[in-house]
């Protein structure tokens, strides 16, 4: 079986950059059998930048694979849980996340896992012990560490390209887990952990592409939901 990990990428020789190379080692220390492929997208296009296809081109450049974990530039899993969403994988057809939770760390605890070697995480901002996590920790992420069987990936078409800039590929990526095989499901008791960096900034493609996983999300409602969801995408794609 080969497996490989594909990393949407974006360089911004900055913070970024940083840590990705920290997580870039922590795969190769931890996952040394199952190679790396960064994919990009095309920023001269007159459409933009689009995280989708950079996550599509990152599997093109992986060839013939029977799993692919799409992994964020930004997070990382307990290297256990990663194996076993791959087995997940591929014994079902269903997309796999390799944690129920998700926690985006604050400044302070993502240096000290990259720089000090400390490992106490803390979620980013400021919190009440009425709302001790807000936003930054959450269940059941839709990113961060995918993981999928090649025929699912090929049954969905792969992520959605016609979504430019970034957000909401993830979820239309998960809704489509629902139409076109049997949905999705978490690797219990783990946490994936995202470093601090600066948020991108919402653009009116970020809301388009918001309104398109609402009318999947809808769809994937229907009992004629595959007939329905390829009319749909015909008319965006």
């Amino acid at each position: 079986m080969r497996v490989v990990i594909c990393v949407p990428r974006k360089q911004d020789y900055g913070r970024r950059d940083d840590i990705w190379g920290w997580v870039e080692q922590w795969l190769e220390v931890h996952h040394p059998d199952w190679p790396i492929y960064e994919g990009t997208a095309d920023e001269s296009d007159a459409d933009g930048w689009s995280m989708a296809t950079a996550r599509n081109n990152a599997a093109r450049q992986a060839g013939d694979w029977d799993v692919a974990i799409f992994q964020d530039s930004d997070t990382i899993t307990r290297p256990q849980a990663l194996r076993d969403a791959v087995i997940m994988a591929a014994t079902s057809d269903k997309l796999v996340v390799s944690g129920d939770m998700r926690m985006t760390m604050d400044k302070v605890s993502s240096d000290e896992i990259m720089f000090g070697h400390m490992w106490f995480p803390r979620p980013d901002g400021q919190h009440s012990k009425e709302n001790c996590a807000l936003n930054s920790c959450y269940g059941e992420p839709a990113s961060g560490s995918v993981v999928i069987g090649r025929k699912l990936f090929d049954d969905i078409g792969g992520y959605l390209e016609p979504l430019k800039g970034w957000g909401y590929e993830d979820l239309v990526f998960m809704t489509s887990a629902f139409i076109w095989g049997g949905g999705v499901t978490w690797v219990p008791n783990s946490m994936l952990l995202h470093f601090w960096h600066e948020r991108s900034r919402l653009t009116e493609d970020s809301h388009r592409n918001f309104l398109i996983w609402r009318t999947l999300h809808e769809i994937s409602t229907r009992e004629n939901k595959r007939e329905l969801a390829v009319e749909y995408l015909r008319g965006i794609t």
